[in-house]
């Protein structure tokens, strides 16, 4: 007989059990959802499985979730221990944008947006949930996403334009300073989860 176990725990579905892994998927996103937390794995019979695979029959699904607020705060942390990365790479475009070839700044341009990116996605996810908890942090974060945006368009810009000065200074001030800001903020955010992750 099929069962599903949830963080430790067999689930009852107060009857038969679902058929197929996609709809237990269903249920039991739905169900978390209501409390706020959020799938992080879904093993059908011992094998990963996510609602974008085939669906099927199964002998045992068992399903780890967490609060969004632990998920929030784990992606937080990551990205500001791997912060150093951030700066580096802006520092590197703005120190060597001027004497490298064509292909050299592709590559410099590349890697600064590449190590950049987890920290804008973990932003905007914070931001929304700031917006549905109106926390105190919020409004700032929101106001150094902006400013990160409008620096690293004026960069891209300048380097869509192969304007190697435009492209070190940008890099150097407007992209660089906004990232020091929005590190700031993540922060205080990241203090903020940890005692809303203590307090659950």
């Amino acid at each position: 007989m099929p069962e599903v176990i949830l963080d430790g725990e067999k689930v009852d579905f107060q009857g038969p059990a679902p058929q197929t892994a996609g709809t237990v998927w269903s249920l039991i996103e739905n169900y978390l959802g209501s409390a706020e937390r959020l799938i992080v794995s879904f093993e059908v019979d011992g094998r990963a499985w996510n609602a974008g695979g085939e669906d099927v029959a199964y002998d045992r699904i068992d399903i780890r979730s967490e609060s969004q607020v632990e998920r929030l705060a784990a992606l937080t942390e990551t990205v500001l221990s791997d912060w150093d990365r951030i700066d580096n790479a802006w520092t590197e475009i703005a120190s060597l944008s001027l004497s490298v070839n064509d292909d050299g700044l592709k590559r410099l341009g590349g890697h600064g947006m590449e190590v950049s990116g987890n920290a804008l996605q973990v932003s905007q996810f914070l931001v929304a949930y700031g917006d549905h908890h109106q926390t105190a942090w919020n409004s700032v974060l929101k106001a150094e996403l902006e400013m990160v945006n409008s620096g690293l368009s004026q960069w891209m810009d300048a380097f869509e334009g192969k304007r190697v000065i435009g492209i070190s200074e940008f890099a150097a001030n407007e992209v660089a300073t906004a990232f020091g800001s929005l590190k700031a903020v993540l922060n205080e955010a990241s203090k903020d989860l940890k005692k809303r992750k203590a307090s659950e």
